[in-house]
């Protein structure tokens, strides 16, 4: 078995076990991260296959587990916790203002924040255009580590869910983050978020963390195409705080987390 594969099913199995003794979300069957268990057999189809079939089933396969991965830490969201919220509302008034975050959202020039929330809407395309990037450049023996990166940071953020329950920033606070000024990306973001979204917030950053892991584990093979996208996860990181998506601290530790499975696995 392969890191990558054995981070699934050690996720997966924690999940399992935890919702023997944490509650979860109401409208759910305590049974069903137990039941997503069953879908861990699809983990041997790469050794099951091989050449052109191998790669497009290493490209796609674990981008399939990172969805489900992320789905089923939400059903452990039960409630937020209120004091924690203030924590981090409070953290970010600190530090948005020192970090110039503040000032960027608030005049910042349009095509700037446009570029930040059409970033932060690439997220979704970046981590599974990685694999392509690393398949087509002749790197496909690349694509084991690079999975194994990716999902140890976006798993290891997705795992603190029972034990940190937010709700993101733009759901507390009053008013627009823009002043009023309407985005055309960031109303694309808010739309996939109503209907893609568990609608509870990762501590640490899950985009920040599977961006950077995403870039790192392309650099690692090729470093022309890994700094491309390493100036996307910045973006994508600034994005998230900016627009509200995260607070300032997930950010940072959705990028230390990034940083750490890289230096693990990469």
């Amino acid at each position: 078995m392969q890191a990558w594969q054995a981070i699934v099913a050690v996720y997966f199995g924690y999940l399992a076990l935890l919702s023997v003794f944490v509650p979860i979300r109401p409208g759910f069957r305590r049974w069903t991260p137990a039941a997503a268990c069953l879908a861990l057999p699809a983990l041997a189809l790469p050794a099951a296959v091989q050449g052109l079939a191998q790669v497009v089933v290493l490209a796609v396969l674990p981008a399939a587990f990172l969805i489900a991965s992320y789905w089923l830490s939400g059903l452990f969201f039960t409630g937020p916790m209120p004091a924690v919220e203030r924590g981090l509302l409070g953290a970010d008034r600190w530090l948005l203002p020192r970090l110039g975050l503040s000032w960027l959202a608030a005049r910042g020039p349009r095509w700037l924040l446009e570029g930040l929330e059409l970033s932060y809407l690439l997220v979704y395309l970046m981590v599974p255009a990685g694999a392509f990037v690393l398949a087509v450049a002749g790197h496909a023996g690349a694509l084991p580590r690079y999975w194994a990166v990716v999902l140890a940071a976006a798993l290891g953020s997705y795992a603190m869910m029972p034990w940190v329950q937010t709700r993101p920033p733009r759901a507390l606070e009053a008013g627009d983050p823009f002043q009023g000024r309407t985005l055309r990306f960031r109303t694309a973001n808010l739309a996939v978020l109503s209907r893609g979204s568990h609608q509870a917030n990762t501590v640490p950053s899950g985009h920040a963390a599977a961006a950077l892991a995403a870039a790192l584990g392309v650099a690692s093979a090729l470093p022309a195409a890994g700094a491309a996208f390493l100036v996307l996860a910045v973006a994508i990181a600034v994005a998230t705080v900016v627009g509200r998506y995260h607070y300032a601290i997930d950010t940072i530790l959705g990028i230390g987390m990034g940083v750490a499975a890289w230096i693990v696995f990469g």
